[in-house]
């Protein structure tokens, strides 16, 4: 949308009018700044984590929702198995109405970011509430 600013002759008006269309500017690049971080929801209906920034924002967006994070690595023969089993249950019609976000998060690139969340073996399925 666009901000008209009226032509007045007192100028404290016209910045206080002008400051207050920079406010709203500024609150709508912080919104557009949050959304950057978060992960891309793909054509599965999983959220693809790629790094602890987007992990953060994700459950930072999702705070009154249950997420469950499957953390794999894409060479991990157990995670390949895991992988049609999680992604039927996303695809399962009877969680619809739950408030849930499915997620995973590759290790690859992530090493030190997956141990400190607790991760000791693949595939971990974790659940934030």
């Amino acid at each position: 949308t666009h901000s008209t600013v009226p032509l007045v002759s007192s100028s404290s008006a016209l910045s206080r009018e002008v400051g207050s269309s920079k406010t709203q500017l500024q609150v709508a690049s912080a919104d557009v700044e949050a959304d950057v971080d978060m992960p891309e929801l793909g054509s599965d209906g999983i959220y693809h984590v790629m790094d602890e920034r987007q992990h953060k924002a994700l459950l930072e967006h999702y705070k009154d929702k249950i997420i469950i994070l499957k953390v794999f690595a894409p060479w991990c023969k157990a995670c390949k198995g895991l992988e049609p089993k999680f992604n039927a249950l996303v695809r399962d019609k009877k969680y619809d109405n739950l408030p849930m976000v499915w997620a995973d998060l590759t290790i690859q690139n992530n090493k030190d970011f997956v141990k400190s969340i607790g991760v000791l073996a693949l595939p971990t399925i974790q659940f934030y509430a």
